[in-house]
């Protein structure tokens, strides 16, 4: 996902690292956190607590791990702008998140 939309996450990193820069559109800064939050924590937070409510995610604090896992995909997009070609292949990547996620550890 991040690979395909480099100009929109590079204007989504300015707008988190910069935001003074675009303080006359502070309205649609806020704007862009409410989708954030509507679009990615919310969602995520819906899937951490149906994980583990069958058993799928091992037992854990839903909302500190949902904010753990929106830093680790930020991150990932950070990651897919400095490293397009990538360092480890999504594959790899997917495979030690869902051991984390089953294992608790």
């Amino acid at each position: 996902m991040f690979r395909g939309n480099t100009k929109k996450f590079k204007l989504l990193l300015n707008l988190w690292s910069r935001p003074a820069l675009f303080e006359p559109q502070a309205k649609e800064a806020l704007l862009l956190d409410r989708i954030y939050h509507d679009q990615i924590l919310l969602p995520l937070s819906r899937v951490i607590q149906e994980g583990v409510g069958v058993g799928e995610i091992a037992p854990i604090d839903p909302e500190a791990l949902t904010v753990a896992l929106a830093a680790m995909i930020d991150g990932l997009m950070l990651y897919s702008l400095v490293w397009p070609e990538g360092i480890v292949s999504d594959e790899r990547l997917e495979a030690v998140l869902l051991h984390l996620l089953r294992s608790g550890s």
